[in-house]
């Protein structure tokens, strides 16, 4: 596997330059919510049976023999002997047609005509369908349905389509400027195996569909990027060196004589690497460079302390991360947390809110309802024959649902934008992006700390709620409804009450912090770099019962859902715990016992591999002890060596890893209370 790697610059483009890489964006949008018009139409077509415009529209497109597509043609006709007599174009035809519908139907002559092939796809459709309608009258479970394998062919073969239509039509439409190359980022946005934004937006994987993504692309106002593949693999020849003035870059779908944009090189690339994909971003009015390199090994790989730490790892709502340690060669234990206090109190999030209001005072791209629109738009509505038939209260209440829209949406501004709207909206985003960048940085240098300091890290599977919206919930909920699915009414009445209802107070300012610590992408960034340093890392440990179960004595004798209790004591060992530090030693419990099961079973499955077994992972009894380990803690209050005013923790022999170091002058890392005993009153750990 490739060791691939990111470097993100930023540009300094001239006026000129600026104002054709926001034409290039400009173009990149209206590619792209071309794609998803023409991907709607088809889904559309369908869903309502057509099948044979889908199949007549799909194997319409005229693709030249360019690039891949000659290789891949002579290879599925030497895997057919029987298409050796055909020339290219009609062995292309059936090429095609393999494509479409994949292992559905025989790949023969008759495909040539394309009836054929439209009646058996109709012919398979509607049996799946039917038989599935079937099953769900009868109640049938959703995970038990019989499977759709048409219809999910054809959708995939709408998305390709879709995608090099929207190509085909800015190629046709679009035309660039003289010597301004826009074909490779026409090809990467939509219509390539390679364009990964779309092809995640029409395939999410399964986390992001748990969140809500339906796998239909939705419209874009504004283009943030765009991506192609360089032919200059050699990084001299991309980053040029000017006398004086530093460095510049050579973008080369911009027209020439403007190709060198001046760039801030502030971390040179690796010798060796290869520039595999190149990438120019765009936020907040600023444009960025985003090489992706295949770098050599001795730049990719993380060295590794092997200072024998493992670390529990506990998100948390009211703190961001709290970190418990033991050391499997000397058995000491330390501990810290983790918060991002520029996210969650003080002036920032004042600063943000203050500004918002502000921008919202401001004459914008849209404006809120007069009353007198909404008084014309109430009497048009009431006057509809489809109205008038309903009863007075049924009138009554579409009216009144109508005029809750009318005013909680808004309409264009017609005057246009102020000036001083367009001057806050800009100060809004670069604050925005001051704060995105610090969250970054906080992400990088918590998971290079953590891989590089402990060999072993697991961390909670906590996830801040993400519900999927109730407009979503209730238009599948009428769905079924609609279909005669029993119980169907019954959930559409409990959905409507619960939508009356009112939350918990504080509970959205409590779920947005969750979502602002970037949890996920914390663990994204610990299992990559825990690759590169060799560290052994589970990122998605199971929590349940982590914060009620003492972690000395393991009675469960915590807290279970009173989240105002921060600390405890065991009414087992009369151990005065602290929540999430508690939880953190489970959650470390939790992974050494899991890492040794895989090492067992590794061991089990191929003899010959030898593994070191994680020392205390697999024990049952004896947590008391194993966990009351005596160290060079001592009796102290703390864990943390004074220095230069700037508590450093003790958790290396010889050094503090830079980025942790780093985290404790921001102040994001700071020391945490041991948890006592209440039998001795000792500052030992549990």
């Amino acid at each position: 596997m490739a060791n691939i790697l990111n470097y993100k610059y930023e540009i300094f483009p001239t006026r000129p330059q600026r104002y054709q890489l926001n034409r290039i964006l400009r173009e990149s949008r209206i590619q792209w919510n071309k794609a998803v018009t023409i991907r709607k139409k088809l889904k559309t077509a369908l869903l309502s049976g057509q099948i044979k415009h889908v199949v007549n529209a799909c194997l319409s497109s005229d693709k030249k023999a360019r690039g891949k597509r000659p290789g891949a043609i002579k290879k599925f006709q030497d895997e057919n002997p029987s298409l050796s007599v055909l020339d290219l174009k009609s062995t292309a035809r059936l090429y095609d047609v393999k494509n479409l519908v994949g292992k559905l139907i025989d790949i023969n002559d008759r495909c040539f005509d394309a009836n054929v092939i439209i009646q058996q796809l109709k012919d398979r459709y509607l049996s799946e369908l039917n038989a599935r309608k079937e099953a769900k009258a009868q109640g049938t479970d959703g995970k038990k349905l019989p499977k759709l394998p048409t219809y999910w062919k054809l959708i995939g073969a709408i998305n390709n389509y879709a995608g090099y239509a929207a190509k085909t039509y800015m190629d046709d439409s679009f035309k660039s400027p003289r010597a301004m190359t826009l074909s490779p980022v026409r090809f990467n946005i939509s219509g390539s195996a390679e364009a990964k934004k779309w092809n995640t937006a029409c395939n999410p994987s399964k986390e992001q569909r748990a969140y809500g993504a339906t796998g239909d692309p939705r419209y874009k106002r504004r283009c943030e990027g765009f991506a192609s593949q360089t032919q200059n693999t050699n990084t001299n020849k991309l980053i040029l060196k000017r006398n004086k003035s530093g460095h510049v870059i050579v973008i080369n779908a911009l027209p020439d004589g403007m190709r060198q944009v001046p760039i801030a090189y502030h971390r040179p690339i690796p010798d060796g690497s290869k520039i595999k994909t190149f990438t120019v971003n765009a936020k907040a009015g600023r444009f960025f460079a985003v090489l992706s390199c295949e770098v050599p090994d001795s730049a990719w790989q993380i060295a590794p302390m092997n200072a024998g730490w493992h670390a529990g790892i506990d998100p948390g709502a009211s703190t961001s991360l709290t970190v418990a340690l033991r050391n499997s060669q000397t058995n000491e234990l330390a501990q810290f947390e983790a918060d991002w206090k520029f996210l969650k109190e003080g002036k920032v999030k004042d600063k943000l809110e203050k500004m918002q209001q502000a921008l919202s005072r401001k004459s914008g791209p849209t404006r809120n309802r007069t009353e007198e629109e909404i008084q014309d738009a109430l009497k048009n509505f009431s006057t509809k024959s489809a109205i008038k038939k309903l009863a007075s209260d049924e009138r009554e209440k579409e009216i009144a649902k109508k005029e809750k829209w009318l005013r909680s949406t808004k309409v264009r501004n017609v005057d246009g934008m102020s000036k001083r709207w367009r001057r806050w909206a800009q100060r809004v985003s670069e604050f925005n992006l001051e704060i995105a960048n610090k969250r970054a940085d906080v992400h990088h240098k918590i998971s290079r700390a953590l891989v590089e300091g402990c060999d072993i890290v697991g961390i909670g599977d906590w996830e801040p709620v993400r519900e999927v919206s109730y407009r979503k919930r209730l238009k599948a909920v009428k769905k079924e409804v609609k279909q005669g699915i029993a119980g169907a009414s019954e959930k559409l009445k409990a959905l409507e009450e619960e939508k009356s209802k009112q939350g918990p107070k504080g509970v959205r300012k409590q779920r947005r912090g969750g979502r602002d610590r970037g949890i996920a992408t914390l663990r994204r960034l610990v299992k990559e770099k825990s690759e590169r340093a060799g560290t052994l890392a589970k990122i998605n440990i199971r929590e349940t019962g982590s914060t009620m179960t003492c972690c000395v004595c393991g009675y469960q004798t915590g807290p279970k859902k009173d989240l105002s209790i921060r600390e405890w004591k065991c009414e087992k060992c009369n151990t005065l715990h602290n929540r999430d530090l508690n939880s953190g030693f489970n959650i470390l419990m939790k992974t050494e016992q899991e890492i040794a099961s895989a090492q067992e079973a590794a061991r089990e499955t191929v003899p010959t591999v030898t593994r070191t077994k994680i020392q205390g992972a697999t024990r049952q009894e004896g947590r008391k002890s194993d966990l009351r380990a005596t160290g060079s803690l001592g009796s102290g209050d703390t864990f943390f060596y004074g220095h230069a005013g700037i508590a450093l923790p003790n958790l290396w022999n010889e050094e503090v890893p830079k980025a942790l170091k780093s985290l404790i002058e921001m102040k994001i890392v700071r020391s945490l209370s041991m948890q006592t005993s209440a039998e001795t009153g000792s500052g030992t750990p549990p």
